[in-house]
């Protein structure tokens, strides 16, 4: 231990005893103390490469012809040739459009369902079951069939209808079935 360390400990230990630090401070800042005395005194190991296994080299020919490949599989996607894109049949644009205006996930018109919530006793025991549609042209007919807990608590099936809109699926009119 050299004079530093001797200081830096009577320094902590002035500390410790005017009650500035707690002792658990005072171990920690002491093992600090210490252990930069013994890092400081002793020589560093010279670092040898290692001899290189078989293993080694033959994972990093698998990893350089893996990136080759993605990279030919890129290059080709890039500049590869490509087929023009068909025009799209007028009756298979209008299908998609209208299945747009549903939801990908459980087939519900999401402004039905909203408008069919807000009128609902208890719009949190809202299940949708089933949504149908007809494409009229312009409108599209859509028939919900949902689950919902009436006035004495009962879960019960109802159904709401609706007309919306065929260019942009907003709700003409709707309401409830019996």
């Amino acid at each position: 231990m050299n004079e530093d360390q001797l200081s830096k400990l009577e320094r902590l230990s002035n500390l410790l005893a005017q009650g500035a630090i707690s002792q658990s401070e005072f171990d920690a800042q002491k093992y600090i103390i210490l252990h930069s005395a013994n890092q400081s005194q002793q020589p560093r190991p010279v670092k040898q490469n290692a001899p290189k296994s078989k293993m080694s080299g033959c994972l990093s020919f698998i990893a350089v012809f893996a990136a080759i490949g993605f990279l030919a599989i890129g290059l080709q996607s890039l500049f590869g040739t490509k087929t023009p894109d068909k025009p799209k049949d007028p009756k298979e644009a209008r299908r998609e459009h209208v299945e747009s205006l549903f939801s990908a996930y459980d087939g519900s018109h999401p402004q039905l369902e909203k408008a069919v919530k807000s009128a609902m006793k208890n719009p949190d025991s809202y299940e949708h079951v089933e949504t149908r549609f007809r494409d009229d042209g312009s409108t599209i007919y859509v028939i919900t069939t949902f689950r919902g807990t009436n006035s004495f608590g009962g879960v019960v099936p109802q159904r709401a209808d609706a007309t919306i809109s065929g260019d942009d699926g907003h709700i003409i009119e709707w309401q409830m079935l019996k």
